[in-house]
């Protein structure tokens, strides 16, 4: 019994990695490369209103770590 079950979670953790490194194999032939100049003095303006990013500790933040906002929705969940 306790052999069986070694091998049940043994197959699983197999099949569990096969399924993982596929998808990272996948998802880096997806990959498109890009080129972008970085704009120190950027800002953003929403409904009419300055929008300036704060971390969690209401620290502003610079523009290359915009990327977890979706300011297409007009708000930003911090």
């Amino acid at each position: 019994m306790k052999n069986r079950v070694k091998g049940t979670i043994m197959a699983a953790l197999v099949v569990g990695m096969t399924v993982s490194g596929a998808a990272g194999v996948y998802a880096g032939s997806n990959l498109q490369k890009i080129s972008a100049y970085l704009k120190h003095n950027i800002s953003f303006e929403i409904n009419g209103k300055t929008f300036v990013p704060t971390d969690g500790k209401w620290k502003q933040i610079g523009p290359n770590r915009l990327q977890r906002f979706d300011l297409s929705s007009g708000s930003c969940p911090v």
